[in-house]
């Protein structure tokens, strides 16, 4: 084995440069990806959502029990170990994603395949029946704060970066003058082009013929005694 120099062996040490890359994915069928709380946490939570619905709907039992189904549905995707809020970002996350439409198509499969791992058509597709089934039930406006983003509730409060930050616009002004327009010229062959015919005079025809024309040579043969 080649002895690496010193400065290198320290760096592997000491640092993960040496770590070992994994450029296959996974295709252990158990093992499944955790959903995040950080990549759901902007959106409305299960308990706000469960509260606005008893407070706005006419008939919220129906569809808590409907909130509920799809909630256990969810602990296919989330897999062994999950915790209640895993649970519930599962079910608003698929609640979101079904809320306006009434198949799993392929790019939807393929969300959910990114975001909890192994996912089957099939439970992709028992979710998406429980979600029509929500959305039949509930209003426009419970949609509407169903989709509502946290951020949004709160534009006037946000500071943004680089606010302060004074910017005074001058519009733009070429240095030189731009070019004034020409004239346009009639064309210098235009009589020549109007005033040619195909139409001759008989003179000219019977010049051309003569020229065309040639005499016609006979040849004599004579016999030698």
């Amino acid at each position: 084995m080649i002895e690496l120099p010193r400065i290198t062996r320290a760096l592997r040490a000491h640092t993960q440069l040496d770590k070992p890359r994994r450029l296959k994915p996974n295709t252990d069928v158990g093992q499944q990806n955790v959903i995040t709380y950080e990549h759901i946490q902007r959106f409305k939570s299960w308990s706000d959502i469960c509260d606005y619905i008893k407070q706005n709907e006419n008939d919220p039992n129906c569809i808590l029990i409907l909130l509920n189904k799809l909630k256990e549905t969810c602990q296919t995707l989330v897999g062994e170990g999950y915790t209640e809020q895993m649970l519930n970002d599962a079910a608003i996350y698929t609640l979101r994603m079904f809320l306006d439409q009434d198949i799993v198509m392929l790019k939807d499969l393929s969300k959910l395949r990114q975001m909890f791992g192994s996912v089957t058509s099939a439970t992709a597709n028992k979710i998406c029946e429980i979600v029509v089934e929500i959305a039949n039930e509930i209003s426009e406006d419970t949609k509407a704060y169903i989709k509502l983003e946290i951020l949004e509730d709160n534009k006037e409060n946000l500071k943004l970066w680089g606010e302060f930050i004074e910017c005074n616009h001058e519009p733009y002004r070429p240095i030189k003058k731009p070019l004034a327009k020409l004239a346009i010229k009639p064309a210098t062959a235009c009589n020549i082009v109007t005033d040619f015919s195909m139409k001759y005079d008989k003179i000219t025809t019977t010049n051309i013929k003569t020229e065309i024309t040639k005499p016609q040579r006979t040849l004599t043969i004579s016999k030698v005694r």
